[in-house]
C-alpha cells in the first residue's frame, strides 16, 4: 500500500535534470518536520493507492506522455515507503530512462542504491542527518546531495559539513530557500558570493519562478 499525495506532469525544477519534461509522484509522510518546508501539505494529506492502482496510473500517463522519460519520486520522505517502492519500480522501470528519488538523507536505501537508472537527490538538513546513512549515499555515483540554503551562514555550515563528511564539491549543489518568484531572485544573490568562495553549483527553482506557490506543476 502506498500513501499518495499527488501525481502529475511537468519539468524538474531543480538540480542536474532541471527543465527536464517528469513524471512527479508525490508520497506522504515525513520524517522531519521542518518549518520551512513547502511541501507541508504532504505530511498529512495522502491517498491509499495499492501496487497495482499505482503502477496502472503511472503507465497510463506515461504511454499519454511520450515525451516524459524522466520519474520523480518525492515527498514527503519517500523512502519511509521503501518496502513498497522496491517492487513499484521493478514493474515501471523499463517505462523510463532514469528515475530520482527525493530524500532528506535520513532513511537508508541499500537495496535501491546502486541500481541502473535510479538517480538520489539527497537534501540533508543542517542538525538533522545521520551520519552513518549520509556516507551510504555519498559513496553511490548516483547520488548528489542538495542544500537548501537562505544566508551565506547556511553555505558555510555546509562547507563544514562537507569536510566532515568527506562529501566532494563535485556532488554538491546549493538551492535558494524560497517560495516565490521575488524570493529565488533575492536569495540567490545573497548566497552566490559565498557559493562561488566554496566551489559549490548553485541550482534554482525554476518552477518558482514560473509559478511561485502554485501545487502541482
Amino acid at each position: 500500500m502506498f500513501l499518495v499525495n499527488e501525481i502529475f506532469t511537468s519539468f524538474q525544477g531543480e538540480g542536474l535534470k532541471i527543465g527536464v519534461p517528469s513524471l512527479f509522484v508525490r508520497l506522504g509522510k515525513c520524517n522531519l518536520k521542518c518549518t520551512w518546508c513547502d511541501t507541508k501539505y504532504s505530511w498529512n494529506e495522502y491517498k491509499e493507492y495499492s501496487l497495482e492502482i499505482l503502477v496502472n496510473s503511472v503507465r497510463y500517463i506515461l504511454n499519454s506522455h511520450t515525451e516524459i522519460s524522466n520519474l520523480v519520486i518525492t515527498g514527503g520522505e519517500p523512502l519511509l515507503q521503501e518496502a513498497s517502492l522496491i517492487e513499484f519500480i521493478h514493474q515501471i522501470k523499463d517505462l523510463v530512462q532514469s528515475i530520482e528519488i527525493e530524500t532528506n538523507g535520513t532513511v537508508s536505501s541499500k537495496k535501491l542504491l546502486g541500481q541502473s537508472k535510479i538517480f538520489f537527490n539527497v537534501s540533508p538538513k543542517v542538525g538533522y542527518y545521520n551520519t552513518a546513512i549520509l556516507q551510504e549515499f555519498r559513496r553511490s555515483t548516483h547520488t548528489i546531495f542538495k542544500f537548501v540554503c537562505k544566508t551565506p551562514e547556511d553555505v558555510r555550515s555546509v562547507v563544514n559539513l562537507a569536510i566532515n563528511q568527506d562529501i566532494l564539491r563535485s556532488q554538491i549543489l546549493i538551492s535558494p530557500e524560497a517560495v516565490t518568484c521575488a524570493e529565488v531572485s533575492s536569495v540567490s544573490k545573497d548566497i552566490l558570493p559565498e557559493v562561488l568562495r566554496a566551489g559549490f553549483r548553485l541550482t534554482t527553482r525554476l518552477h518558482v519562478i514560473l509559478w511561485d506557490r502554485l501545487r502541482g506543476v
